[in-house]
């Protein structure tokens, strides 16, 4: 059996999770991360699948959980390593199909899906984007694109000193571009999913200033990575409180966990499992 990271097939193309459980025939799932809530609906932290980059972390939510080519889990940060190799030199990406940081550079492909590309530099005062096609420019505009992006083409986009950074280029202009995600501990990635705060840590419950209570959801795994661990606990409702992520923490560490994260809770929380029929979610499974 194997684990790993499923969505609709876009980042922002939001869907109930059974959608994506039953095209992958996965035989159980959670929701995964927090998301850019009623707009573009990509998820803040870092989506693997299969080894491929699926989207980078917004700047500061770099918490994940992962899976090696071995099937080991572990919770780890994972942060983005970019590069556009420009005629005036190398310029250092941010993003990876998510939001933009301040002064920052993303890029996107065809994987990010049809939402208009401003929501991502959101706010900025000076905006370039530039279409790369067989390693050459091929456009350049002031404004953030919006539609597919079609196979084959990347886009650069940039936020203030970011757009200065690309706003020399002109149609023709040689540029490569390569991108990987960047596991904290050097270790490889088949899957990888983005989430909140570390509940666990090398069989510790973490101390964590929110007393709320919710429904939640977290996922972990054992001392040696080979045991995978998913909770969801409901709450807000007459016969379930909920839980903080304190008392979540120490109910992953009851069910075993070594290490564990908090993915989203709330109305988000979701367990799939055969014979389950949950309400529905809307962030990609772990």
């Amino acid at each position: 059996m194997t684990v790993d990271y499923v969505n609709s097939g876009a980042v922002t193309k939001a869907e109930p999770l059974r959608g994506a459980v039953d095209r992958s025939r996965a035989v159980a799932a959670v929701n995964g991360d927090f998301f850019d809530i009623n707009n573009s609906g990509a998820a803040q932290g870092i989506g693997v699948r299969a080894g491929e980059l699926v989207q980078s972390p917004v700047a500061g939510h770099t918490n994940a959980v992962a899976i090696d080519a071995e099937g080991l889990g572990r919770v780890i940060q994972v942060h983005f390593d970019g590069t556009a190799t420009l005629p005036t030199g190398p310029v250092t990406l941010t993003q990876f199909n998510n939001m933009i940081q301040a002064g920052g550079v993303g890029v996107f492909t065809a994987l990010w899906g049809t939402y208009a590309r401003e929501r991502a530099v959101a706010g900025a005062a000076r905006v370039t984007e530039v279409a790369v096609v067989g390693g050459r420019v091929d456009r350049v505009t002031r404004a953030a694109g919006s539609g597919p992006i079609a196979a084959g083409t990347t886009i650069l986009l940039g936020r203030d000193a970011g757009a200065d950074a690309l706003a020399g280029l002109r149609p023709g202009d040689p540029v490569d571009v390569t991108w990987r995600p960047k596991p904290s501990d050097g270790g490889g990635l088949r899957a990888a999913v983005g989430g909140g705060s570390v509940l666990v840590r090398d069989g510790v419950v973490q101390s964590i200033a929110d007393a709320s209570l919710a429904p939640r959801t977290a996922v972990g795994f054992s001392a040696d990575g080979r045991r995978m661990i998913m909770l969801t606990v409901d709450g807000r409702q007459a016969d379930s409180r909920g839980v903080t992520q304190i008392e979540a923490g120490r109910m992953m560490a009851e069910l075993g966990a070594w290490n564990a994260l908090n993915l989203d809770g709330g109305g988000s929380s979701t367990l799939l499992a055969p014979g389950t029929s949950p309400a529905s979610t809307r962030r990609p499974a772990s």
